[in-house]
């Protein structure tokens, strides 16, 4: 597989969570030169809330093992790019399943190009999240979102970075009766989306010992990087 080069002035990173289903901002993420969308966060039926344009999709090994359940986002996306990433034994160029399944959507998918996270791009994550927290990923028990690999692709590959449907560190503790679905999509897809409330998926991990995702301090790393990087939040919005 060949090395992701991509470079776009403005880009949009869209989100999965319910919180975009509260606002109408398709047409402006769709007037974004690339578009960033994550794992099975779909479009079809969500246009007016999410937009219709697909430049890139960032995806985790257990999304990518849902082809060719998936195989109509790439269809629909029609141009466009797909960034795998995983632990070693799922991306494993010759015994991985989820690099088998990269291969297979590759040639599935004539207009879509194929790309993944090399091991070394994985342990540069890692030691970003050390560096921010002062703790390893096996120290703190974190799992890393595909939502952190997402902003550090944009932040390489973009120099203005909107990020739509992404609440901030405090949203949850400032709105404790929010009912917000974890994705938008889980009322029409119910075998792919998350059933959960946003607040209660995100409190959960963050208590959970080992092998969770850290969302909270994940937002609170974005909102640093946000005023060296070009970057601003949407629907909702938020400054850091």
């Amino acid at each position: 597989m060949q090395e992701l080069s991509m470079r776009c002035r403005v880009c949009a990173v869209v989100s999965s969570s319910g919180q975009l289903l509260k606002y109408e901002a398709g047409n402006e993420i769709d007037q974004a030169d690339c578009v960033i969308r994550m794992n099975s966060a779909p479009v079809l039926g969500f246009e007016k809330h999410v937009g219709n344009k697909t430049t890139l999709r960032v995806s985790c090994f257990q999304s990518v093992h849902l082809v060719p359940a998936n195989a109509s986002l790439y269809e629909q996306a029609g141009k466009s790019a797909l960034l795998g990433w995983g632990p070693p034994k799922d991306m494993d160029t010759k015994r991985g399943k989820a690099h088998r399944k990269l291969k297979l959507v590759s040639e599935m998918n004539r207009d879509l190009e194929v790309y993944m996270l090399t091991q070394e791009r994985m342990g540069y994550s890692a030691n970003v999240y050390k560096d921010e927290t002062g703790k390893s990923l096996k120290a703190s028990g974190t799992w890393l979102s595909t939502g952190w690999f997402s902003m550090l692709v944009a932040m390489e590959m973009c120099d203005v970075i909107k990020v739509y449907g992404l609440s901030s560190e405090n949203y949850c503790k400032d709105h404790p009766n929010d009912t917000t679905t974890y994705h938008y999509y889980v009322s029409k897809l119910k075998e792919h989306g998350h059933k959960s409330k946003e607040c209660d998926t995100y409190t959960s991990h963050q208590k959970t010992p080992n092998g969770a995702h850290r969302f909270f301090t994940e937002k609170a790393i974005f909102a640093r990087w946000a005023p060296h990087h070009n970057v601003t939040f949407h629907f909702p919005s938020w400054s850091p």
